[in-house]
């Protein structure tokens, strides 16, 4: 190595050490067909120090085989951590996991069906910094792809973009979200609240909220970032047909675990004030899963809104509410990308 040279890389270094580690996790779980294209844009993340944890969660098919293969090919400049789950423990689960497992304290996700652009990482980072490092939730624009990873014309809306200063109360009300797919966080958004419910599947509301509780921003990264494949399977997989009563059931009971999560994270952190809020919500969900389950007979579902509900005439509307009105809105709202 000549001394030029030398001197660049102990300049490197330098700069190198001014920068915080930062940990990217990529989490996967029957995804052989995606998986590869997931960990080269994970690889070819540009900013460092850059720990990349892989992490499968106990996969049936080829995904586990196709990550050690990439692993073991490997020769970049980032560290790379491979694991596996021993068994099969769902994304809350994982989430937790990785969680502790994290050297760093931003740690930026990424789903096994998702491809990350290479300014991902640097982008989060920046913007981490610009906000001093402190506690902080970030989410970015992204592009959606289909199974063959084209690019397809989807207007994002403004249902993801900025929310910074959105009031608690605001996303407590309407369970306000970012596409947990392209989010960053610090871990202690993790590791100072209880660990996440089992049957939660996802975390894109979740994390907000503690973000919010902490009085710590939401920034949204106006970029795209990130190809995300919606609706394909593994984790981000929807609910199929939502017009249909089982579908529509699914997210009812998505929404109750996601107020469940809330209202455990306000009794932790002693926010009681939200906690008729989540009351009213946890109620309104409660009874739309009854509404919208198939099994569920029409007298059942009168005698149970008669005892809360003494009118006959608003227990009927009620059950019309749920079960026509709400399964329409719905599937307009999923078609959204919402």
């Amino acid at each position: 190595m000549t001394f030029e040279e030398q001197t660049k890389t102990e300049a490197l270094g330098s700069q190198y050490d001014a920068r915080p580690l930062v940990t990217f996790a990529l989490f996967a779980y029957n995804q052989e067909r995606f998986v590869r294209k997931a960990i080269e844009g994970a690889f070819s993340q540009t900013y460092q120090p850059l720990e990349i944890i892989l992490s499968d969660d106990c996969s049936t098919d080829m995904t586990f085989d196709i990550m050690k293969e990439l692993v073991s090919m490997y020769c970049g400049p980032h560290k790379v951590i491979l694991r596996r789950n021993d068994i099969n423990v769902g994304l809350a689960r994982h989430v937790n996991i990785i969680a502790k497992c994290a050297s760093a304290k931003l740690l930026i996700i990424s789903s096994g069906d998702d491809i990350s652009k290479p300014e991902r990482s640097k982008n989060h980072v920046k913007t981490w910094m610009l906000n001093n490092c402190s506690t902080i939730l970030m989410h970015s624009d992204f592009s959606v792809i289909d199974e063959f990873g084209n690019e397809k014309n989807v207007d994002n809306g403004d249902f993801y973009h900025d929310c910074k200063y959105i009031d608690i109360i605001e996303i407590c009300k309407y369970n306000k979200s970012v596409l947990g797919a392209s989010s960053s966080f610090t871990t202690n958004l993790l590791l100072e609240f209880p660990e996440l419910i089992p049957e939660l599947v996802h975390e894109d509301c979740c994390l907000p909220f503690r973000s919010r509780l902490f009085g710590a921003p939401v920034v949204f990264i106006a970029e795209r970032l990130i190809l995300y494949r919606k609706n394909i399977g593994g984790l981000s997989d929807g609910y199929g047909n939502i017009a249909s009563m089982s579908a529509a059931n699914k997210l009812f009971r998505r929404f109750y675990i996601d107020y469940m999560q809330k209202k455990i994270d306000c009794e932790h952190i002693g926010r009681f004030d939200l906690l008729p809020i989540i009351a009213s919500k946890l109620k309104d969900y409660r009874y739309g899963s009854s509404v919208t389950d198939p099994n569920t007979s029409l007298f059942d579902l009168l005698s149970e809104f008669i005892v809360v509900r003494p009118s006959l005439i608003l227990a009927c509307l009620r059950i019309i509410k749920y079960r026509v009105i709400y399964p329409l809105f719905i599937d307009k709202w999923i078609k959204k990308g919402r």
